[in-house]
């Protein structure tokens, strides 16, 4: 059971060692926080199912914990964030059970209605049990004492989480990291500022007084440390692409090839490397490229639709429990070489347990594909998903482009749609004019049905996956059918070219 808990390390962890003795409160580095994190939700895990709610290991399993997980990023280990010593006996933090912790703690960190105030309120209540506890033990002045801890005041607020409050809760964990990191942002920025007000003077002067020839070559520029994004090395970039000793060429471009990429926690990318040869202006063209308009035919349109609704039907029904991806948008499908769609970016995706219905969090998701009684009431459904895939059905129906929708245009389009379900303007108003009317029109108005009942305004009202699933199926089987049918007349239809018989 402990393996399956060790967690894999993200990528990033280069050249990091801490002690507990460098903390403020917490880690200092992303590394490490994102590894505390990871092994907070295994001990919370464990800690819930225990009868006597004990939060640590034992050393031997701690110990089994930490030799798998660094697999492929051998350069790191459980030792270089100082993690080494939360095991329990290895002193009195490491004897806490969840009953021992003030439940307080809990619920002050799992009301995120107002997130800034609420992470604000959170950390402070986690400092101010932190200096209690440490009192009450008898450890002040212990560093590894107050590690252990916090990581039992972590691990309880976990265990202990409402309504999935624990994603709003680690992203108060770098504030933590208390006011010297603070400081040093500031002061970070104050330098970048005066750096930035002296170049932009120098640049000034120097184009006044000397007139000089733009190179046509460009020159390599070192791309900038930006705060919170972390900046690969060469070699990790190699390692990712030949990751297992297989190095694999997913495509190329003018400006470059692109290789499939592993990243030390297992996560794929794709990487462009960009040839030596390469003009900025090639790659300009090549993006440029990418951008243009293309045609989607109508028997692509349908299948796109009845793919992704596949697999949201998969997502609403996983054996876990119903999984909400809460950003279902044209530009989170993506097409494969042969025209397949793939529903992508689960970053905002929430789980809703198999005995739940609903569950209230923090309203996420892009503005005009958003269900409007979700962003109201913060309830979360399933349906909520349905409301977005009917305003994605809407886009496909109309060739309405992305960029457009904003909340206006939104209702603008529903509205739209609404008035031609019900005959008050002619359907030809709601097609897409590039399609040049070469659809199959019973499958467009069943399909402008089903999009319209989508996006009604009550959850209620909306049609389940497994309805819209049933609904798009019928659509692509008889525009297939329907398609089939105008390529066999117009073949009949053609006239031969074989030259006519001359009777003399």
């Amino acid at each position: 059971m402990i393996n399956l808990l060790c967690p894999q390390p993200l990528g990033g962890c280069n050249g990091v060692k801490e002690s507990v003795s460098d903390w403020n409160i917490s880690p200092r580095t992303s590394c490490c926080q994102e590894a505390l994190i990871v092994y907070a939700h295994a001990l919370a895990l464990v800690a819930k199912n225990s009868s006597s709610g004990t939060i640590f290991l034992s050393q031997d399993q701690w110990t089994d914990c930490t030799r798998a997980p660094f697999q492929l990023q051998p350069n790191m280990s459980i030792e270089s964030c100082g993690f080494n010593n939360f095991y329990y006996g290895s002193g009195k933090c490491s004897m806490l059970k969840l009953s021992d912790i003030d439940p307080n703690v809990t619920s002050q960190c799992s009301s995120f209605a107002s997130y800034d105030e609420a992470c604000g309120i959170c950390t402070k209540k986690i400092s101010t049990a932190l200096d209690t506890m440490m009192e009450s033990l008898d450890v002040k002045g212990n560093d590894t004492e107050r590690a252990t801890c916090l990581v039992g005041l972590m691990v309880s607020v976990i265990a202990g989480k409402k309504n999935g409050a624990s994603d709003d809760f680690e992203r108060c964990l770098p504030a933590l990291a208390g006011p010297d990191g603070v400081a040093e942002a500031l002061l970070a920025v104050v330098l970048a500022m005066i750096g930035l007000a002296a170049i932009i003077t120098l640049i000034k002067y120097v184009t006044k007084n000397e007139k000089q020839k733009k190179r046509k070559s460009p020159e390599t520029k070192g791309v900038p440390d930006i705060p919170g994004l972390y900046k690969f090395s060469k070699a990790e970039i190699d390692s990712a692409i030949n990751h297992g000793g297989k190095k694999k060429c997913l495509g190329r471009g003018s400006a470059g090839l692109v290789y499939k990429g592993v990243l030390p926690s297992g996560q794929l990318v794709a990487i462009k490397q960009i040839y030596k040869s390469n003009t900025s202006d090639s790659f300009t063209r090549e993006i440029e490229g990418l951008s243009r308009d293309t045609v989607l035919m109508w028997e692509d349109r349908v299948r796109i639709l009845r793919e992704c609704a596949l697999a949201l039907r998969y997502l609403h029904h996983h054996t876990s429990g119903c999984i909400v991806h809460r950003d279902i948008k044209l530009t989170n499908i993506l097409l494969t070489h042969d025209m397949q769609a793939k529903l992508s970016d689960f970053g905002l995706a929430r789980m809703i347990g198999m005995e739940e219905s609903k569950v209230f969090t923090d309203v996420r998701g892009t503005i005009g594909y958003m269900d409007p009684e979700y962003m109201s009431n913060a309830k979360l459904t399933s349906a909520s998903d349905i409301y977005s895939f009917g305003i994605v059905m809407l886009q496909l129906l109309s060739g309405q482009r992305v960029i457009e929708l904003d909340l206006d245009a939104r209702d603008q389009l529903t509205r739209k749609a609404k008035d031609v379900n019900k005959q008050k303007r002619p359907l030809a108003d709601f097609q897409d004019l590039k399609m040049k009317g070469n659809i199959v029109m019973v499958d467009f108005k069943s399909i402008l049905q089903l999009a319209v009942l989508c996006v009604a305004s009550s959850s209620t009202g909306r049609p389940s996956v497994d309805e819209v699933v049933e609904e798009l199926e019928k659509a692509l089987k008889n525009t297939q059918l329907q398609m089939r049918q105008r390529e066999k007349s117009s073949f009949e239809a053609t006239p031969s070219k074989s030259p006519e018989v001359i009777h003399v």
